[in-house]
């Protein structure tokens, strides 16, 4: 069963605050600069610290444990130069003790796996690079003699696969004879009161009733590769469209209708570029495909009798023609949302547009004071830059200006007053949620609103 780093590790904190240990703990959420001081108090002479908790993933570099003496390591990693580092770390320079590197494994398990693989990466690094000798010193019988040696010691460990009892693994643990009688004092100790073992209140493994559903079952291959991550494989690669193609009047119209956003309008205007290559795509193929008729002779075009005029007599009488059909002139048609129909008559899209313009000349040329030169509107007339104050669009949901409304205007998309008042008002709320109670631009738009209701 898999733990993570941060599990096992508080799984030893645990033991050793049972334990009554003094431990110190270093991981990957460990700052650069406790790291230090963690080192120093443990090296310290006389230090009341045992025992050093240590990530083999929380990198090496400076870790200087000269004052210990026995290295544990109880999770062995796939990359076995993590775990000969962290036999490093007390091999360094100052070290005056004899040190014991101790690998906890559990028979039958994974972690045979992940020790036999990391044994076998080590060998291909020792009969390839060590006993290859790149050295340009070496001769060719040195060479032979270190591959053959690193061979005999790999046939030996092979035939020496036997298990230790509590009294060898004493003699091996103990480095002097005082420690052999401490070891077997522990293990009467454990024989005598542990409750766990055969015979015994509890096991020392997991039972069935504790394993999860999904490791009860016969053929778990299904499952474990539904589990594991698919991999790299042949990635899609994905185009990047750093233009949106939007002008700057349909970004306006995206941004001043309520019931439109931004990413509607790109969406749309990349739907219409695709649907105008499809189409030009599909005539390209269709007027390949059709075979030109025969050009016709000029007695069958026209008449022998007409000749044709050209020049600019031709486009006078055009012109002319055109000019009798117009019979009176036609108000300009709106553009925007209401540019299909407006349901306003002359008469009252006449006098809406008088109002209109008298509230915005009112606003605009609004003074700060009766005397002085500065308008209150020198802040409203335009929207704020992005690039000095973006966070202006995350606060604000409806960014309008001035300039905004002017154009709404002259494109006659208002068809009620209410509707202008609206977005005076949005205009207005803006400046003061995004600037302070008391500030130019509160003051501002306060004065601005109050013309506003005058004027209205």
């Amino acid at each position: 069963m898999f733990f993570q780093m941060t599990q096992i590790m508080n799984i030893m904190e645990d033991f050793c605050l049972y334990r009554g240990w003094k431990y110190m703990r270093l991981d990957g959420s460990t700052k650069a600069d406790d790291r230090s001081l963690l080192l120093k108090d443990f090296n310290a002479a006389g230090s009341e610290y045992q025992i050093f908790l240590l990530s083999t993933r929380a990198g090496g570099l400076g870790l200087n444990l000269q004052t210990a003496d026995t290295v544990v390591i109880y999770d062995s990693d796939w990359n076995p130069h993590q775990d000969l580092q962290a036999q490093d770390r007390a091999h360094r320079i100052g070290q005056k003790n004899e040190v014991r590197i101790l690998r906890l494994i559990t028979s039958n398990s994974v972690e045979e796996k992940i020790l036999a693989r990391a044994q076998y990466k080590l060998d291909i690094d020792g009969k390839v690079i060590q006993a290859g000798k790149f050295d340009n010193k070496s001769k060719d019988e040195d060479r032979d003699a270190l591959l053959r040696s690193l061979l005999e010691v790999d046939d030996t460990e092979k035939e020496e696969d036997e298990e230790y009892d509590d009294d060898e693994l004493n003699e091996i643990c103990a480095r002097s004879e005082e420690e052999i009688v401490i070891f077997k004092k522990m293990d009467e100790d454990r024989l005598a009161n542990s409750q766990y073992g055969k015979d015994r209140s509890q096991d020392r493994l997991m039972g069935d009733d504790e394993l999860p559903a999904v490791y009860l079952q016969e053929d778990i291959t299904e499952v474990v590769e539904d589990l594991a991550p698919a991999g790299r494989g042949a990635r899609e690669r994905t185009q990047v469209k750093y233009d949106d193609g939007l002008t700057e009047e349909q970004w306006l119209d995206a941004i001043d209708d309520d019931n439109d956003t931004i990413e509607d309008a790109i969406q749309r205007k990349r739907d219409a570029v695709a649907k105008r290559n499809a189409n030009k795509a599909k005539r390209a193929d269709s007027a390949e495909d059709v075979t030109p008729p025969p050009p016709e002779s000029p007695a069958e075009s026209e008449p022998p009798s007409t000749k044709r005029k050209r020049g600019r007599t031709a486009k006078a009488e055009k012109r002319k023609a055109v000019e009798e059909i117009i019979e009176e002139p036609k108000r300009k048609r709106p553009r925007g949302k209401n540019a299909m129909s407006d349901p306003l008559t002359n008469t009252e899209r006449s006098n809406l547009q008088k109002v209109l313009n008298k509230l915005y000349t009112s606003c605009i040329e609004l003074p700060e004071a009766p005397d002085s030169d500065r308008k209150c509107s020198e802040h409203f007339v335009v929207l704020p830059s992005k690039k000095f104050y973006p966070d202006y669009y995350q606060f604000i949901k409806r960014p309008t200006s001035f300039q905004m409304i002017e154009k709404k205007i002259q494109r006659e998309d208002y068809l009620s007053l209410n509707e202008a008042k609206e977005d005076f008002m949005v205009m207005f709320q803006n400046a003061r949620i995004y600037n302070e109670e008391g500030s130019v631009v509160y003051e501002d738009a306060n004065a601005m609103e109050v013309c506003f209701s005058n004027n209205s």
